[in-house]
């Protein structure tokens, strides 16, 4: 008989007990992942101004840090894995069939590269997805598995700049065709969720408020300013004041006149915030700190009798000339220093001309990662967010979780979208179409890569000892949209989300930390200071 792993990890103990048993457990992986982080930051560090160039006036260098053979490991909590097979009404036949069939249709027309083909079979698929979903049961059995193979790279390496182009990033679409969600993937730098305080907060974290709005990638050079969104869209063009932005900008129209901006666009001021400063003037700051980048963003764009650049902090038009001027605003967030002061004045201490969308904590020594990073996480509660819940509505349930995993047609499994794929459950693979070209099942089968919408059960998130996730109950409720911009959400998206229900970090439990952890190295360094003076006696 295999053993639930929700009541191994159970036991006899009080609610509160476990619950801070699985927190320090969680706090101490997520602590050795941001020290392999600053480990393999230091090692890798490099000069990114030949991205930051090719970026600015065209076509990117190509690199990555996938293994020989294209896959990355997956994260596996033990050498014996338990996965949950999921359950859920929607796994029957009859509810299976139009959903697997209309998701085939869809992938037969993105092999074959009609565009027109594709657009009708994936309005087909969005209706079968919508047809597809069903109410969720926390019914479901547990099977044990041998150590799952690694899945195909779902995912282009983020550590490293890659080409942005049809050609490299045709991906599932087809040959030649455009994958536009890689260059979100590829080009910022995303943050993790705060599932965990770090012990470094308070000495080794900024914080600022995140505002509301669309996160964009400016790009100012050879006269004219370019914003993409995350999908690599082109949101607008206009002229600004940033270097190389405009026919009559500050800097002139030289080739090493650039700038590189990660913003958000705040569309009631039509502002747009600044949260990191990537080049400027035609200096690149990849692989710059933090707490640097920080500084330099405010010497350039803050207060306008100091500020380098302050003709980007007004708006302005040239009625004579539409490529000169600025069009649009530029303003740098403030950056606190992470103690307990520095929360609370971003969270609610200093009033801001945005709505807040939550807490933006940054590493100081960290560098601007392309991709993923535990050296950025984002916080929010229903304070400071209007989107704190991820929420349902239309649904029976509308507050209960809802995730979105990736299939790995090799095993069965639902996986995370992390760069390590988590493995959260298993499909019968009965369901699953197979990648030999063998007989598929009644519908064609899910194909590997689909994207497939779950409800959280009542058995939630189930642990390691060490903290890893090892599983979690989860109700099928059909397929996900196929075009979604990040594809399956990050393992620390689902346990903030998942926490947020049952026992959120609050914003109190930030300042705690961070005053104890000030106190105590206040303490450490007068303690070092008296012994410094003792050595020192005769």
């Amino acid at each position: 008989a295999v053993r639930s792993v929700g009541a191994a990890m159970s036991g006899n103990a009080p609610p509160s007990a476990r619950r801070a048993s699985v927190k320090g457990r969680i706090s101490k992986q997520q602590q050795n992942r941001r020290d392999a982080a600053r480990a393999r930051q230091v090692q890798a560090r490099r000069d990114l101004t030949t991205h930051a160039r090719s970026l600015a006036f065209g076509g990117l260098a190509d690199g990555g840090d996938a293994d020989s053979d294209g896959a990355p490991m997956r994260e596996r909590a033990g050498d014996a894995s338990v996965r949950r097979v999921v359950s859920g009404p929607g796994l029957d036949a009859s509810r299976m069939d139009s959903a697997s069939a209309a998701f085939g249709e869809l992938g037969a027309a993105a092999d074959a590269a009609d565009p027109d083909a594709e657009t009708l079979a994936g309005e087909r698929a969005d209706a079968a997805m919508d047809a597809d979903a069903c109410e969720p049961t926390p019914s479901g059995m547990f099977e044990a598995s041998k150590p799952p193979k690694s899945p195909k790279d779902r995912r282009r390496s983020s550590s490293a700049p890659g080409e942005w182009s049809r050609a490299n990033h045709g991906g599932a679409r087809g040959p030649g065709s455009f994958k536009k969600s890689a260059f979100g993937d590829t080009q910022f730098m995303r943050p993790e969720w705060l599932v965990d305080i770090p012990n470094d907060l308070a000495r080794a974290w900024c914080v600022l408020p995140r505002p509301e709005g669309r996160r964009e990638l400016v790009v100012a050079s050879r006269g004219r300013t370019v914003a993409r969104a995350k999908t690599g869209g082109v949101s607008r063009r206009f002229a600004s004041a940033l270097p190389g932005g405009s026919r009559r900008t500050k800097h002139g129209k030289a080739e090493g006149d650039f700038c590189i901006l990660d913003c958000v666009f705040h569309e009631p001021d039509a502002t747009y915030y600044v949260l990191d400063t990537l080049a400027w003037n035609g200096v690149s700051l990849y692989d710059c700190a933090a707490e640097m980048r920080a500084a330099w963003t405010h010497a350039k764009l803050g207060h306008p009798e100091t500020a380098e650049c302050p003709e980007a902090g007004t708006v302005s038009v040239d009625e004579t000339d539409a490529s000169a001027g600025n069009a649009f605003r530029f303003s740098p967030l403030p950056v606190y220093d992470a103690d307990a002061r520095g929360i609370r004045n971003a969270y609610d201490g200093v009033p801001v001309p945005f709505q807040r969308d939550g807490l933006l904590f940054l590493a100081k020594d960290g560098a601007y990662e392309l991709g993923v990073t535990p050296l950025a996480a984002l916080w929010k509660d229903k304070r400071c967010s209007r989107h704190f819940l991820e929420e349902n509505p239309g649904k029976a349930d509308p507050e209960r979780q809802r995730l979105v995993l990736s299939l790995d047609a090799t095993t069965g499994d639902v996986v995370t979208g992390d760069a390590a794929p988590v493995a959260l459950a298993r499909l019968p693979l009965e369901y699953v179409a197979p990648e030999d070209g063998g007989t598929a099942p009644p519908g064609g089968g899910l194909r590997d890569g689909a994207l497939v919408k779950f409800a959280m059960g009542d058995g939630g998130v189930f642990f390691s000892e060490d903290g890893g996730v090892l599983g979690a109950d989860l109700v099928y409720e059909g397929l996900a949209n196929q075009r979604r911009g990040h594809g399956a959400d990050a393992v620390t998206k689902i346990l903030f989300q998942y926490n947020a229900r049952r026992n959120p970090i609050t914003v109190e439990e930030l300042c705690d930390a961070a005053e104890e952890q000030t106190r105590l190295g206040d303490a450490h360094a007068e303690s070092a200071n008296r012994a410094k003076l003792f050595d020192s006696l005769p």
